[in-house]
């Protein structure tokens, strides 16, 4: 039986299938799923992308005008990492990627050292 709720599980399924996956529909080819978030979120604020995975909804919204900024957030290094990479020399795309959130009983163990480079794409690493 899968574990969603261990981060464990997320980290062993991203390493394994580091493919983007929309577990519902993708954005940028569903019209339906388009239009209604075009008509009930507007453009001009900050969006959050809780448990983002491997799914391009943030990436394509930011393709498609929401360009003040979207906060995808997962508790898993290896798909936030992936997230970061795919979204390299893409400069004009402003998104705050947070590596993990600290569930309500403590923050969880660290799964490897965090990068010492800064990244212009994360401007804050850790909660």
């Amino acid at each position: 039986m899968a574990q969603y709720g261990k981060a464990d599980y997320w980290e062993a399924r991203y390493t394994k299938d580091p493919d983007p996956f929309d577990w519902y529909q993708s954005y940028a080819s569903s019209p339906a799923m388009r239009d209604l978030i075009r008509r009930s979120v507007p453009s001009s604020g900050t969006i959050l992308v809780p448990g983002c995975g491997s799914s391009r909804l943030s990436e394509d919204m930011l393709t498609d005008g929401y360009v003040n900024g979207i906060v995808s957030v997962d508790q898993s290094l290896t798909v936030i990492n992936a997230l970061e990479d795919r979204l390299k020399g893409q400069p004009s795309l402003q998104c705050t990627w947070w590596r993990r959130f600290a569930p309500a009983r403590g923050p969880p163990a660290p799964l490897s050292q965090p990068s010492t480079a800064p990244s212009p794409l994360r401007a804050q690493s850790e909660l």
